[in-house]
């Protein structure tokens, strides 16, 4: 990892496979400069890590609320397109704190040719 994150962020990011099982050890973050609301970072090939921008979006209960209403219409019938909905952590949130923050996982789709 960079010698530039702070203490809190590489601890953040070594406990990343034990909080979401999903995501295998040993994949390191690389910084996702697209996104204008929340910090995100690339793990790998397969999934994105977010810090929940808590000033934008004070209530992010009702967010996670409304993502867990799209991962079951998706169960139910799959959409001709992809979401990049978060993933459920160990306890089967779709957020996680961490220090004075929230995170998520989500996919990592690569845009189409």
């Amino acid at each position: 990892m960079a010698s530039t994150l702070s203490p809190a962020l590489e601890a953040l990011f070594r406990s990343v496979p034990e909080v979401y099982p999903q995501v295998p050890p040993g994949l390191l973050p690389q910084p996702l400069q697209q996104g204008h609301i929340h910090d995100t970072w690339r793990l790998g090939e397969a999934f994105v890590l977010q810090r929940f921008n808590l000033y934008v979006f004070p209530n992010a209960q009702a967010v996670a609320a409304n993502h867990a209403r799209l991962r079951k219409r998706e169960n139910a019938s799959p959409l001709p397109f992809h979401l990049a909905l978060p993933l459920p952590n160990r306890d089967g949130a779709l957020f996680t704190q961490f220090d004075a923050s929230r995170y998520r996982i989500t996919p990592f789709f690569k845009a189409p040719a």
